[in-house]
C-alpha cells in the first residue's frame, strides 16, 4: 500500500528488491484516487488497485492509510493468496520461502509473531485479553499473508472489522500517531479462529534493522538488530528486513542512520554482483569431520576446505562446532553457510552406528573383503559420513530451491593445480541427469577385465562388497532438483543390502549399482585424462 508520492516511490523501491530474486510474480500496488497520475509514471506495478474513500474514511491519516486500509485490503487485490508488504523494508532474500512458510499453516490468514508476551501493547494486552476472553498472540504487521480461498477467510475479515469498529470496547490502546494499531485488530481476529503465528526465529521471514554490515545471505533473526549482541542464529535466511526510520518518535541521529542504511540496502541488493544468486541455479555440498584416521592428519583436510572456500561457488558445509571454529572467521564473497551438527547428532550415525560397527568388527568380514584396513572397512565413523552425503543433500533441498546440488569432497583442491579463476561448477555443463565419473578405460580393464559398458551387465553387489572394487568416484557429482529424494532413497537401499549379504562397503560401491540398475538416469562421465580425478573438465 502506499499513499502519497513518498511512499509509492518506497513501494517501487522494495518491488524492486523483490524482482531480484523473484521477477514472474505478480505485484499489486493500493493506493487512492488522488495519487493515480503520479502512480501512472510507474511501470514496475502489475495491477494498481483504488481504495473507495468510503472503507477508508476517518479523522486520524494514520487511521485511514495504516490501519483501515490494511484491514480491507484482501477484498481489493485481483489475487487468490495475498502478502501485504510495509513500504520501508528491503527484501534481502528469494521470497520464496516466505511463501512456502505460509501456504504450508492452511490458514485463512498468517503473521510471524509470538503467542503472548505480556508486555506487547504497550503491556495493555491483558486489559484485551479480558474482553477478548482467550490468550492473543503478539503479531507483527510489516508482513501479512491472506488466504482468500480459505473456508474461514471471511470469517477471519469480519472478526477484524468488528474489532476494528469495536477497537476501544476491547480495551485496546491509541497510542501510535494517535490512532488505532492494525497488530491487536489482526491478533485478536486470530485468537477467535485459534490461529497462532509463526515463530519469528523458526520462520525468519522478517527482522527489523539489521545493519548494513551483515553478510548476505542473513541467517540472523532479530527484532533489535541494531544491537549485535541480539541477533538469533536461524536455519533459514532473513527474507525482509524493516528499518523504522518512519517512526518520529526516535532521536533524529538514529532515524538518518536508519534511513541511510535502508538506501545502502537497497542499492547493495539492486546493484549487486549477479554471481551472488548463483544458490538458484546450483548448490555445493560439503561436510568435514575428524574422524581420528591414522592414514590421513585431519589438518589436511582443513588446509584443503581453506582452499576450498577461495572457490567461486555458493557452497554449504556440515561440520562439527570445532571445525566450524577454525572456519568461521574465513571471509568469502559467494554464498556459504555452515551447518553444525555433531557427529552423533547426525541422522545416519543414530540409525546405523552399531549396526556399522558390528558388521566390519564381524570376523567373517575380516576374512573375507579384501583390502581390509581401508577407511571403509575399519572406521565405522568413515561409513557415517560417506552415506551421510546423500542426508545432506536432501537436507540442503529444504533449505536452498536450486536446479542442482553438487556433491563436493572436502579435500578436492588437491586435485586442483590452482584455484579456478572462474565461477566452478559451470552451470552450462550440467544437464538433466545424475553426473558422475568413472576410470579411464584402461584402469576399468585393470581392475575388471572387461571395459565399462560391459561390465555394467555382470557385476553382483555381494561380490563387489567383498572385492572393495568401485566404478563411480563419489568424490562430485551432481544430483538435479527433481532426483534428490530417490538418490537418497535409493542409496540407502543398496546399503540395507550390503547389510543383509554381510559386507558392507562404501557408497561407491552403492553408487555404481544404481548406475547399473538405472543408466538412463545418469551421465557417466569416462575419464579421458591421465589424472585420477577429472570433474573440473565435466562441469
Amino acid at each position: 500500500m502506499g499513499f502519497g508520492e513518498k511512499y509509492i516511490d518506497e513501494c517501487e523501491k522494495i518491488v524492486e528488491t523483490l524482482k531480484v530474486f523473484d521477477s514472474k510474480r505478480p505485484v499489486a500496488l493500493m493506493t487512492h484516487k488522488e495519487d493515480q497520475e503520479y502512480v501512472n509514471t510507474k511501470n514496475i506495478f502489475d495491477d494498481i488497485v483504488y481504495v473507495d474513500k468510503e472503507d477508508i474514511k476517518d479523522e486520524n491519516p494514520h487511521n485511514s492509510f495504516c490501519v483501515k486500509s490494511r484491514v480491507h485490503m484482501p477484498k481489493y487485490m485481483p489475487y487468490d493468496k495475498i502478502m501485504s508488504l510495509d513500504s520501508d523494508m528491503i527484501c534481502l532474500y528469494d521470497p520464496q520461502h516466505a511463501w512456502d512458510f505460509f501456504n504450508n499453516t492452511d490458514q485463512p490468514f498468517m503473521c510471524c509473531g509470538f503467542e503472548y508476551e505480556k508486555c506487547w501493547h504497550w503491556g495493555r494486552v491483558d486489559q484485551v485479553i479480558q474482553k477478548v476472553g482467550k490468550k492473543i498472540p503478539s503479531i507483527h504487521g510489516g508482513v501479512l499473508y491472506f488466504n482468500k480461498n480459505h473456508t474461514h477467510f471471511n470469517e477471519f475479515y469480519e472478526y477484524t472489522k468488528d474489532a476494528m469498529d469495536n477497537y476501544d470496547a476491547y480495551n485496546c490502546k491509541r497510542s501510535f500517531r494517535g490512532g488505532m494499531i492494525d497488530e491487536v485488530i489482526f491478533s485478536i481476529a486470530m485468537a477467535k479462529l485459534n490461529i497462532t503465528p509463526l515463530h519469528y526465529e523458526n520462520y525468519p521471514i522478517v527482522s527489523f534493522n539489521l545493519p548494513i554490515t551483515i553478510k548476505l545471505p542473513c541467517y540472523i533473526q532479530s527484532r533489535q538488530g541494531e544491537d549485535m549482541q541480539k541477533h538469533i542464529p536461524t536455519k533459514y535466511p532473513t527474507i525482509f528486513n524493516h528499518l523504522f526510520f518512519h517512526e518520529k518518535s526516535m532521536p533524529k541521529e538514529r532515524q538518518i542512520k536508519l534511513e541511510g542504511w535502508y538506501n545502502a540496502f537497497y542499492r547493495k541488493i539492486i546493484y549487486m554482483n549477479k554471481n551472488v544468486f548463483l544458490e538458484k541455479k546450483f548448490m555445493c555440498v560439503t561436510s568435514l569431520y575428524d574422524i581420528g584416521r591414522k592414514d590421513r592428519k585431519f589438518d589436511f583436510y582443513i588446509d584443503n576446505i581453506k582452499k576450498l572456500l577461495q572457490f567461486k561457488m555458493p557452497l554449504i558445509i556440515f561440520c562439527n562446532s570445532s571445525t566450524y571454529n577454525q572456519l568461521k572467521d574465513i571471509n568469502r564473497q559467494h554464498y556459504i553457510q555452515f551447518i553444525v551438527r555433531e557427529l552423533e547428532d547426525l541422522d545416519f550415525y543414530k540409525k546405523h552406528y552399531f549396526e556399522i560397527k558390528n558388521n566390519i568388527s564381524s570376523q567373517n568380514y575380516k576374512r573375507n573383503v579384501k583390502h581390509y584396513g581401508r577407511p571403509e572397512t575399519v572406521y565405522p565413523e568413515y561409513n557415517i559420513i560417506q552415506y551421510s552425503k546423500f542426508d545432506f543433500i536432501s537436507e540442503v533441498k529444504q533449505i536452498v530451491n536450486s536446479e542442482y546440488y553438487i556433491w563436493i569432497d572436502a579435500g578436492i583442491p588437491r586435485f586442483f593445480d590452482n584455484i579456478p579463476k572462474d565461477i566452478w561448477p559451470n552451470y552450462e555443463k550440467l544437464n538433466d541427469k545424475i553426473i558422475v565419473q568413472t576410470f579411464k578405460e584402461t584402469e576399468i580393464n585393470e581392475k575388471f577385465n572387461n571395459n565399462f559398458n560391459d561390465i555394467l551387465n555382470v557385476i553382483h553387489l555381494e561380490n563387489e562388497c567383498k572385492m572393495s572394487r568401485y566404478l563411480i568416484i563419489g568424490t562430485t557429482f551432481v544430483v538435479p532438483n527433481k532426483d534428490v529424494e530417490w538418490f537418497k532413497t535409493s542409496i540407502n537401499e543398496k546399503y540395507n543390502e550390503m547389510l543383509h549379504y554381510g559386507y558392507l562397503n562404501n557408497e561407491q560401491v552403492a553408487i555404481e549399482f544404481l548406475v547399473k540398475e538405472n543408466i538412463e538416469k545418469f551421465d557417466v562421465k569416462i575419464n579421458n585424462s591421465n589424472n585420477w580425478y577429472n570433474m573440473m573438465e565435466y562441469i
